[in-house]
């Protein structure tokens, strides 16, 4: 039975056609001809049979995510799980749905190259990523990079989807890839923090973390310039700098870090802030052109957010930490904010 379900998950009738290297056009290139042969080798070779979930484990997998459970992203890693789940990915996978990122053939891709959750195959490896609808040239690189591994005998496990990459796209989906396993990191920094909280200090904290998502989100969306094709990678890497910013003053305020700070400092840092928020606006016509995605209205927009990110901040320090002057907070968070904006405006 596991082998019968193995070939319904690997040919299912709902599932289009696979693209593969050796047939595409761009492949037919001179400079192509080593990868498109090497695909046109492996046609046909697909994953044992025997490696596929038997239809309990299937159904016990029907939500699960191979990424998380191979990369072990806000749990245990899983490589063997991370394998059968790959499986039920690629089988419920939308036909008309471009497989990008860590899923599907593409996990089970770094399963038989690296050997971990099932035997190394790098024939298997190769042979997927023969099917992987990528950008030319990283198709043309990771098929090549495959092979020269077999042919070192290599003994690694850090084979890696963006290893390759030279697409704008795959950076955004190397960008979230990454951002998933520092935010689960960062979630379980915070969780060991918050683990002495009241039950009071977790109810005040729950709108400023509200209100940092909101922030964070809205300065990778209106304060990044998102024109290019890497537009993906950058919106999240300023996310991700936000993030971080946040999780350091968590952890500086509950260590008592925050420099001393009083009404004249707190003063000179909003007055430095309002000076960069104005310098911003004057450069709004000119960053807004070439379809970058930043505007006036998306620098208001961010600066609300901003604010009640702030605000947020005052109202859990005065629960968390009492002796904590507000001028001493809010110059830090001034002081970031105008160092930020001064970026987004240089920029």
């Amino acid at each position: 039975m596991p082998a019968l379900l193995g070939l319904a998950l690997l040919a299912g009738p709902a599932r289009a056609k696979q693209p593969d290297w050796a047939d595409a056009p761009e492949s037919k290139r001179p400079d192509y001809a080593a990868s498109r042969a090497i695909c046109a080798k492996l046609k046909g070779v697909v994953p044992p049979a025997a490696d596929a979930p038997t239809p309990a484990e299937a159904a016990s997998l029907a939500d699960c995510s191979s990424e998380a459970l191979y990369f072990g992203i806000a749990r245990p890693a899983d490589p063997k799980a991370a394998r059968l789940c790959a499986f039920v990915e690629k089988r419920n996978a939308d036909p008309q749905v471009t497989n990008f990122g860590y899923t599907g053939d593409n996990t089970l891709m770094l399963v038989y190259a690296n050997g971990l959750g099932a035997a190394r195959n790098l024939d298997v490896a190769t042979a997927l990523a023969c099917r992987v609808d990528g950008a030319p040239a990283e198709n043309d690189g990771r098929v090549k990079h495959l092979a020269d591994l077999k042919a070192k005998n290599w003994q690694g496990t850090d084979f890696s989807l963006c290893d390759d990459i030279t697409s704008g796209l795959m950076m955004g989906v190397c960008a979230a890839h990454e951002q998933l396993i520092t935010r689960a990191k960062r979630e379980a920094t915070l969780a060991k923090a918050m683990a002495g909280w009241s039950p009071a200090e977790r109810a005040a904290f729950a709108p400023l973390k509200r209100a940092e998502g909101a922030f964070a989100d809205a300065h990778g969306r209106n304060e990044v310039d998102l024109s290019g094709t890497g537009r993906g990678a950058f919106e999240t890497e300023a996310e991700e700098q936000v993030n971080d910013a946040f999780l350091a003053l968590v952890g500086d305020v509950d260590a008592g870090r925050v420099a001393a700070d009083g009404a004249a400092g707190a003063k000179a840092a909003d007055d430095a802030l309002n000076a960069a928020y104005k310098a911003l606006l004057a450069r709004a016509p000119e960053l807004s052109r070439y379809g970058s995605g930043m505007s006036a209205a998306g620098f208001a927009e961010t600066e609300r957010l901003w604010i009640r990110y702030r605000d947020a901040w005052v109202a859990f320090a005065k629960v968390r930490k009492p002796d904590l002057a507000p001028d001493a907070l809010l110059a830090r968070l001034s002081r970031e904010r105008a160092a930020q904006l001064k970026a987004v405006a240089g920029g």
